[in-house]
């Protein structure tokens, strides 16, 4: 698998076609001059299992991030809803806003159940969205600039996809229970009529959950941690 180095300067807000975590089918996209026609479901829909790792270059980028992504305590009094749950579905991968009509960094988008709350709240069942994603290399090279994008062609050894993420960030996996940290989106871009939420802080804010001995992942430590003890401590902050 090819994998490319990029350093983002960036405030969890980076555009372009270079980052991200799962699969989507995108060969449907066209292009209007510099703008790239929405997407519809049926364009995004992912197989998942079914795109060969030796189709897919990985894009990993380096971002400075002006959060401590170690310090889970700042980073849940930051959070807009804190709740374990468990992701149902992963819908796909798209890198587009509606709010500017422009390609931004790609997000993973499908659907979570809440298992529980422990800060805020949202519908039991909820559309999600999180940076990084496998995109078609034809979807992110429109993304691009059209030097750029001439550029990459001409360099060639550009496979089907294209896996873009931060590094040391963790992929999402539907049928995994995480603590989450979440606020409210801002734009849904492959359905924009329905509110959909943005889980944050990359790894920090994404930790898997362990039913049987009741701990979550420090993705930053390695070590797994007793939820309750989580729990407390953020009540007790509160």
């Amino acid at each position: 698998m090819k994998r490319i180095s990029i350093i983002i300067l960036a405030l969890l807000l980076v555009s372009g076609c270079s980052t991200a975590m799962k699969e989507t089918d995108s060969d449907q996209i066209s292009e209007d001059g510099d703008q790239i026609v929405v997407m519809t479901d049926e364009d995004t829909e992912v197989n998942t299992g079914e795109i060969d790792e030796n189709d897919v270059t990985q894009v990993i980028s380096a971002a400075e991030i002006l959060v401590n992504l170690s310090d889970f305590k700042s980073l849940t009094e930051k959070s807009e809803i804190i709740a374990l749950v468990r992701i149902e579905e992963i819908t796909g991968a798209y890198n587009y806003n509606p709010l500017i009509d422009k390609s931004v960094y790609p997000y993973t988008y499908g659907t979570l159940k809440v298992i529980e709350y422990y800060k805020g709240s949202v519908s039991e069942e909820a559309s999600f969205k999180r940076l990084g994603g496998i995109i078609s290399t034809d979807l992110c090279l429109l993304s691009e600039p059209p030097a750029a994008r001439q550029k990459l062609q001409r360099e060639g050894n550009l496979k089907k996809y294209v896996k873009c993420y931060f590094e040391d960030d963790i992929a999402i996996e539907s049928g995994k229970d995480y603590l989450v940290l979440m606020h409210e989106g801002d734009f849904n871009a492959l359905n924009p009529d329905e509110k959909i939420m943005d889980i944050d802080f990359l790894q920090a804010g994404l930790r898997e959950y362990d039913r049987k001995s009741n701990c979550v992942l420090n993705n930053i430590t390695g070590e797994w941690e007793d939820l309750n003890t989580l729990i407390a401590q953020l009540e007790a902050s509160k």
